[in-house]
Order: structure tokens, then sequence, then C-alpha cells
């Protein structure tokens, strides 16, 4: 199932386009507060995003940190006009980086066809980063030991296969001290099978819970697995940033555990 986010402070524009999707295999998150919204695009990664386009400064600005964020950029964005907007507005805010475009009144005939094709340029834009991608594991090391890996697409197909040269002895021990955390806003969806690899991975760290910022993913995994006993989950990196800037007292630096000194050498995982 798709997702699109709608930002739109006109609570008249959020209840009909709600009653246009409906019956429709798109889940649709509106949302009538600019900053909540934004936050939502990071943390959620929508295959869409509807933006009600105004002259307020807010509104601008969040196109902007949409196209620069490395999780939003190439989400496609549909903007909605007022009728009275003028067309230098219009072309101005275009270059921000909008997609496509409606002037209101929105209209079950006008938006559907435009939110079907913006999915589907979002469908063959996620197909074709995924064919370009060499790899599909990234790890970000910052200056405050902290290290976060971030998984790119499907944990089945693509990231446990290229686990092995990830998580080797060599990098869990040089990670050891680090605040660590796993970023699962990039994939495109998490199946309850595919739960068994976070679980997996968990297993190899003791004293000390690690960190999942699960994004849009935070309900299957709340509801196929245990794992909120067992590390820090968050839905988003806002979440997670105000998590380390306040610790539990008892929080202590995570310690690896390492079988055999071969980690991941005699794993088997089926999955259907």
């Amino acid at each position: 199932m798709q997702l699109v986010l709608i930002i739109d402070n006109d609570p008249h524009t959020l209840k009909r386009v709600e009653q246009y999707l409906r019956g429709t295999r798109i889940r649709l998150v509106p949302t009538a507060n600019n900053k909540q919204g934004l936050e939502y695009a990071k943390s959620a990664n929508p295959d869409l995003i509807i933006v009600n386009i105004s002259t307020d400064r807010t509104t601008l600005e969040n196109l902007v940190t949409i196209k620069n964020d490395r999780i939003t950029r190439d989400i496609p964005i549909l903007g909605i006009y007022g009728s009275q907007e003028n067309e230098d507005f219009m072309k101005q805010t275009l270059k921000l980086g909008i997609t496509e475009f409606l002037i209101k009144p929105i209209t079950k005939e006008k938006i559907l066809p435009v939110i079907q094709d913006l999915l589907n340029r979002s469908k063959i834009i996620n197909e074709h980063k995924l064919k370009e991608r060499r790899s599909h594991i990234f790890v970000e090391h910052s200056g405050t030991s902290r290290t976060m890996v971030i998984f790119t697409s499907g944990l089945k197909k693509y990231v446990l296969p290229e686990i092995r040269n990830v998580f080797h002895e060599g990098f869990l021990r040089s990670i050891s001290q680090d605040e660590f955390a796993i970023d699962l806003r990039n994939l495109p969806d998490l199946k309850e099978e595919e739960v068994k690899v976070l679980e997996l991975i968990v297993s190899l760290f003791s004293n000390k819970k690690i960190t999942l910022i699960a994004g849009r993913h935070l309900g299957i995994i709340l509801s196929s697995s245990e794992l909120e006993e067992k590390v820090h989950l968050f839905m988003s990196l806002e979440e997670y940033e105000g998590f380390l800037e306040k610790p539990p007292p008892d929080t202590t630096r995570p310690s690896i555990l390492i079988k055999d000194n071969k980690p991941f050498s005699n794993i088997s995982i089926t999955m259907g």
C-alpha cells in the first residue's frame, strides 16, 4: 500500500481528499500543521507529498527542507494553490521542486489522476534508484562517538546477503563504544518475516539497547516482534536526537557480543 502525506491548513480540503481516496489502496496521512507535516515526511518517507502552497514563510521553508533532506528529496510533490495566487508567485514556488500543481477548488476528477500518475512516478524513481545502487547498507560515523547504519533496500532480498560483509568482527569491535543506531526510514517496505533480520542484528549487541529509527515501519515492528523490549525504538530522527540529549541515568556504552569471533558465519534464515 502506497503512502500519501497531505499538508493543508484547510480542514475542508483535508476531508475532501480523504473522501476521494477512500476505498483505494492508498493510505492517506493528513495534517494541518506545517511543522508536524515536515517531521512526518522525514520519518515516514511517503510515496507522495501533497502541500498547500501559500505565501506563509514556513510553507516555503518546508519545501526547501524536503528537497534538501536525504530521506525526502526524491519524493514527488503535488502543490495545491489557492484560486487567487498570482502567476509570478506560482512560478517562484514551482522552482523549489514541486512536481505538479493544481488550483483550488479540488475535485475528485481533477486530483485522482494526478495522484495516481505521481505515485507511478514515485515507484519508477525508487526502482531506478534500486538498480543503480551498488550497496544497500550505508554506515555513517560522526565525531561524537555515534554510528548509524542505514538500510536502503528490502531486507530479505538485498540487505541480508550483504550484511555479512558489513557486520564483520572488525566493524563490530570498532563501534563497541559508540552510540549505535539503525535507520530503517529508507526501506520501501518491511514484511513481518523480515523483522527476523532485525532481531538477528540486535542479538549481536549485549549490555545496552541499540536504537532503531523505524519511520513508517514502527507498527509492523511493534506488532510482529518483541524488539520494543530490546531496543530504543523511535519513529523519527528528531526523537532519537532528543533522546541522546537527555539519556536515561543508567545508560551505558554498547558492548558487542561476537559469537565464535565470526558473526553471521553460521546463520541461516529461511523466509517464505
